[in-house]
């Protein structure tokens, strides 16, 4: 689990460095870097109800490695976004597989800590 937690942070902090690069790329000004950043918000947040349930369901270990593939691979994707609602809808799927993986792997180290 803790090579989980490092990749989940590995990924987010390699979003993070690149903020400025995709402001400089889609000549975004800081209002509609805002609106981008809004979706990554947004995705976590209307994913965490519905994280929470699928795991109450399924197990919280399959939705690790599901939402530990979907976080790096929307990773990956973000530079492909060619306009500011690519960036902010490609950042709300991002933002709900960060959401996702960070219930899940919480569950899991719970479980594992309880034995």
């Amino acid at each position: 689990m803790t090579l989980v937690f490092g990749a989940h942070g590995l990924l987010f902090g390699t979003w993070v460095s690149r903020i400025p690069a995709f402001q400089d790329d889609l000549s975004l000004g800081e209002a509609e870097l805002g609106l981008a950043l809004l979706g990554a918000t947004l995705g976590g947040f209307l994913a965490l109800p519905l994280s929470g349930w699928i795991v109450s369901r399924s197990g919280s270990r399959a939705m690790v490695s599901g939402g530990l593939a979907a976080f790096a691979l929307l990773l990956v994707l973000l530079p492909l976004s060619p306009t500011l609602p690519a960036l902010a809808l490609a950042l709300f799927a991002f933002g709900a597989a960060g959401g996702a993986l960070d219930i899940a792997m919480n569950a899991q180290g719970l479980a594992l800590e309880r034995g």
